[in-house]
């Protein structure tokens, strides 16, 4: 019995395997679109330069908390009433203008907080706590202009929690990155 116990072969991860082919298919996938269609390969925006040029002078970014009050009031119900719920209480309403104001004060405007919220409108089921407690983790760690980007290409980033994003910020903008691409393909070849 022992001697078929040592006899018996490992066996292989197929998973694992099958996660490498996906992704370096993906990042192949990647390079040869961006090559025919005369893309850069990497593109770093004028807004990182400037993000990593305050932050060697130590220069702070602006709060989440300054940015709302910033913003107001005014335009957050407009753009709410675009979004076409009309069969909500007058109070539930209220609350969802509320955290639209955050999703919005954490993109840099109400048409901004308009396309992801419309894009993913699960978002504004977690309360204004959580959100700004991610939205500041994303700032924190990425940068006011990074953290907007990231959850514009991928709103559902909203969802997770502060301590998790601290954790995992990385992981997060790269997939961000991945969606957006793919959802850049959709676009260019009419599939969205």
């Amino acid at each position: 019995m022992a001697a078929s116990v040592l006899r018996r072969r490992p066996r292989f991860n197929n998973t694992l395997l099958l996660s490498a082919v996906v992704w370096s298919s993906v990042c192949l996938m990647m390079l040869i679109t961006r090559a025919l269609t005369g893309s850069p390969l990497l593109v770093v925006s004028p807004a990182a330069f400037s993000y990593v040029a305050r932050r060697a002078a130590g220069a702070g970014e602006p709060s989440l908390p300054s940015t709302l009050a910033d913003l107001g009031t005014d335009g957050a119900r407009t753009y709410f009433s675009k979004l076409g719920w009309t069969s909500i209480s007058s109070e539930d309403e209220d609350e969802y203008i509320s955290r639209f104001r955050v999703i919005s004060a954490g993109l840099g405007g109400f048409e901004e907080g308009y396309r992801v919220v419309k894009e993913n409108s699960q978002v504004l089921l977690y309360g204004n706590e959580h959100l700004i407690a991610c939205i500041m983790a994303l700032q924190e760690t990425l940068g006011n202009h990074r953290a907007a980007d990231v959850i514009t290409k991928n709103p559902a980033v909203l969802t997770i929690s502060a301590p998790e994003v601290r954790r995992n910020y990385e992981q997060i903008a790269t997939v961000a990155d991945g969606m957006g691409f793919m959802s850049s393909l959709g676009d260019r070849f009419g599939l969205r």
